[in-house]
């Protein structure tokens, strides 16, 4: 069932099931939205949280379908995310080849932060949207409900990526996995084990990994209009 009347007001009202079916918010603050009220530009009417793996999708029914291999950007919300995104834009335009980008944030079910960044949730989906870009949101459990080992977290993310691209983008080969790390040899290892070839099957890649940081700067700056201004406060105290 799509909708229901309302009993008191008499209003329709949106079943989460017709709002799945719609496949987006719509940012009028619905009732049961399964998206976190995510287009609802007021974040104090936000109400709704997102209890599962949930794609946050720019689309409506009369936009095209999106085109291009499927590219998934583990983003975490910080620099190294964003200099990651640039990375690849730079190599599609490189390329003049076209990639379905797709931004994927875990978060902790129960106090809605992003773990590396400490940042809420809801500020990291804001990021997707000034971008134009689809998000992946997946909510784990916390630590004192035994819900962020290391194969729990391997097997929620392996479960949310097979339910976003499921058999329309080809075999798991064909869909990239980009993550955003710089230098820490040891846990590249480790997503490539998990999710790579001898894993779960995904290609992976590091566009910045092991690039030096004053590149990466060049990189954001100019990107960000020519850099942040900086100001220096008047504390005279020694540090």
């Amino acid at each position: 069932q799509d909708f229901y009347t309302d009993p008191q007001t008499g209003f329709m009202v949106f079943t989460e099931t017709g709002i799945r079916r719609r496949g987006w918010c719509c940012g009028r603050g619905c009732r049961h939205c399964p998206y976190g009220h995510w287009k609802v530009e007021d974040v104090s009417r936000r109400k709704n949280r997102i209890v599962g793996p949930t794609l946050l999708t720019q689309r409506r029914e009369t936009d095209p379908l999106p085109t291009g291999p499927l590219e998934v950007l583990f983003w975490s919300g910080g620099k190294d995310s964003y200099n990651s995104l640039l990375a690849r834009q730079k190599e599609h335009a490189a390329s003049k080849a076209a990639a379905r980008v797709v931004l994927l944030t875990t978060f902790d079910a129960d106090t809605g932060m992003v773990p590396e960044q400490g940042i809420p949730i809801v500020r990291v989906t804001d990021q997707a949207r000034a971008l134009g870009l689809d998000i992946l949101v997946v909510p784990l459990l916390s630590a004192d409900r035994g819900g962020v080992s290391d194969s729990a977290y391997v097997e929620t993310v392996a479960a949310a990526l097979q339910q976003l691209h499921g058999d329309a983008d080809g075999p798991r080969s064909a869909v990239k996995l980009v993550f955003d790390d710089l230098h820490l040899a040891d846990i590249r290892r480790w997503r490539e084990e998990k999710f790579g070839a001898a894993g779960r099957g995904y290609d992976c890649v590091f566009p910045i990994f092991g690039r030096p940081y004053p590149d990466l700067l060049d990189s954001l700056f100019p990107a960000a209009g020519g850099g942040p201004e900086v100001r220096v406060s008047a504390v005279r105290a020694d540090w």
